[in-house]
């Protein structure tokens, strides 16, 4: 067996979804690991990183493409930064192909990749999300929390997380906060991808780690967001939540570019996708599923409060909504998954094998 394996980022996103795996190899101390950030910078990479194993575990398709670059010609793993089905970059690129395994967050998601290939996709395995571990372990004491962040006690805590996009349109994210400045006892964090940008706000939240927004998650009563994770990751833990009823968002059809080299999806699938996306009608239409993501409770910007006082008053109206979605978009939220997805890597590096290990 080969018995090095790294793990490679390149954005804060990417080192908080694999730095639960990767720790949870490094506590089995059966093969040597790194955790190594990959720069875009070709010549930092030559003067600074070490040589990088054969075999490695990424998140994103960057961190692959720079590791091109950088000369790497192993094999890698794919697991995966986020758990919306919503957005359209998943399984369109031929990035997703090239992998020598990849894990699905959920079954929605299997779905997704069984129609965009006709079943011929035969190196995915259910997999969960290596984030839902900590969360699921997390315990806090509120009080403490409520101090921390200056909130008003036996108020509701709500909690802004919207997707990225905020420095690209002036209706995506953090541009939306100006919505919410009524809103009593709110925490604002942002996308990782929007940290910087979102110094021009106040009052902005950048927690230092994920442990910390794992904290935030479990002290709020209820997730106002887009189209993000955080929806499903608050669901999991049977949070309230928000979805906020926009025009476009970033990241979902018909926002694509056509020209893009790297799709290797049928055009016929992808114009299919694109023509019959009516985000009017259907604002949370799954890609290449005839599903809506409607997890709990829905509202346009101007009707905030309104759907606030909505949630108060009848927070059990969509549990099972919630428990459905929760379920599909998150395989098995038990505590277990990096041990479920460390055992299948293990596997398939030592007998060359692709099974589905419960």
């Amino acid at each position: 067996m080969n018995n090095k394996i790294d793990f490679v980022w390149s954005s804060k996103k990417e080192y908080n979804a694999l730095e639960p795996l990767f720790l949870y190899f490094i506590s089995q101390k059966k093969v040597k690991v790194n955790f190594i950030k990959i720069h875009k910078n070709r010549l930092v990479n030559y003067v600074s990183l070490p040589k990088i194993s054969y075999y490695v575990v990424i998140s994103h398709s960057h961190t692959y493409y720079r590791l091109k670059k950088y000369g790497w010609k192993g094999e890698f793993i794919y697991v995966d930064h986020g758990i919306s089905p919503i957005k359209y970059y998943s399984y369109i690129y031929d990035f997703f192909y090239k992998s020598s395994l990849l894990f699905y967050p959920g079954e929605i998601f299997k779905r997704k990749m069984d129609y965009i290939t006709n079943k011929k996709f035969d190196k995915g395995l259910l997999g969960g999300f290596p984030i839902a571990d900590d969360l699921f372990n997390t315990k806090i004491n509120k009080q403490n929390l409520i101090n921390k962040y200056k909130l008003k006690e036996n108020k509701p805590i709500i909690l802004f997380a919207p997707t990225w996009g905020s420095k690209k349109n002036k209706l995506w994210g953090l541009n939306n906060l100006k919505h919410l400045n009524t809103i009593d006892n709110i925490i604002v964090v942002p996308h990782p991808s929007d940290y910087t940008f979102s110094k021009i706000f106040k009052n902005i939240i950048i927690p230092k780690d994920r442990k910390e927004l794992n904290n935030i998650l479990h002290l709020s009563d209820i997730i106002i967001s887009d189209i993000s994770s955080i929806l499903l990751e608050g669901t999991l833990i049977n949070k309230n939540t928000i979805q906020l009823i926009l025009e476009e968002y970033p990241g979902t059809f018909p926002l694509i570019d056509l020209n893009d080299n790297n799709i290797s999806l049928p055009k016929n699938i992808l114009k299919n996708e694109i023509n019959n996306s009516n985000l009017k009608k259907r604002p949370f239409k799954i890609s290449f599923i005839d599903q809506d993501m409607v997890v709990d409770f829905t509202s346009k910007l101007t009707e905030l409060s309104k759907t606030i006082e909505e949630v108060l008053k009848h927070p059990n109206k969509n549990l099972n909504s919630r428990n459905y979605w929760g379920k599909e978009c998150c395989w098995k939220f038990d505590g277990k998954t990096n041990e479920r997805i460390y055992k299948m890597i293990i596997n398939f590096i030592e007998n060359k094998e692709i099974k589905q290990l419960n």
